[in-house]
């Protein structure tokens, strides 16, 4: 008996380790991946990720332009960012324009807006003709004085490169008005209760050129407005005074 359970004993420890080694064959190791820096990921997706789906971030508006009729329409994206209950911190809350294309959705541009006056309702931020090169371009309110004075950073479409170019032509005009028939821009400038500023500009030869001016001021003690007109004439400006009745000034 004792040489039986012997025999027993061995024959039950070779099937044992038999089955050990071929469990052990059968089972590879995990391979762990690492990525080589030298590879750069192939982008195959124009999908944009837009500021709904990012933390912090939330849309103040957007819309559809048509840069010109012959071009694709673009689709603007304006948003800000937002604290941990998603509420704007900010009055003015504009900090980021995207661009991108309204019907593939593939980015076009992306600009970070520094300084602006633009409200959450998307209030401030005009798209127009500016300099009346038949192709829209867009402006962000900067700044609303009390007195009306109104003041904007502006971006020009650009066709050869393809996007909207920051252009200080027109920085320091106040509360300008577009008219695309004369391609001139008027200007109004508040300096106090009693005085005000009008200009009016065009474009010479693609420079800014300013037109005329009239510099207005109401006398109290004579009840008329003293006005300095500065007008370009024959490529000199030429300076005139006169006074008026408040009444027959074109304002």
């Amino acid at each position: 008996c004792e040489v039986m359970m012997i025999k027993c004993f061995f024959t039950l420890t070779i099937v044992l380790f038999l089955s050990a080694c071929t469990m052990n064959d059968s089972i590879k190791p995990v391979e762990t991946i690492r990525s080589d820096p030298s590879m750069t990921p192939m982008m195959t997706s124009t999908a944009v990720v837009t500021p709904q789906a990012q933390n912090g971030w939330k849309i103040i508006s957007q819309s559809d332009v048509t840069i010109r009729p012959d071009l694709p329409p673009v689709h603007f994206v304006l948003s800000g960012q937002t604290n941990q209950w998603g509420t704007f911190d900010k009055d003015y809350p504009l900090e980021r324009i995207e661009i991108v294309d309204a019907f593939s959705r593939g980015k076009i541009q992306e600009i970070a807006v520094e300084v602006s006056a633009v409200y959450d309702q998307g209030s401030g931020f005009e798209v127009e003709d500016m300099n009346f090169d038949g192709y829209q371009d867009f402006r962000i309110l900067t700044a609303l004085g009390a007195g009306g004075n109104s003041s904007f950073i502006y971006y020009f479409w650009d066709n050869k490169r393809g996007q909207f170019i920051l252009n200080n032509d027109l920085e320091y005009v106040t509360s300008p008005v577009f008219h695309p028939k004369t391609r001139t821009i008027d200007s109004w400038e508040h300096c106090s209760a009693s005085c005000f500023v009008k200009r009016n500009y065009e474009y010479l030869n693609h420079k800014l050129t300013l037109l005329i001016e009239e510099d207005v001021e109401y006398d109290e003690k004579s009840k008329l407005l003293n006005i300095i007109r500065t007008e370009l004439v024959h490529g000199k400006y030429k300076v005139t005074k006169k006074k008026m009745d408040p009444e027959l000034y074109d304002y």
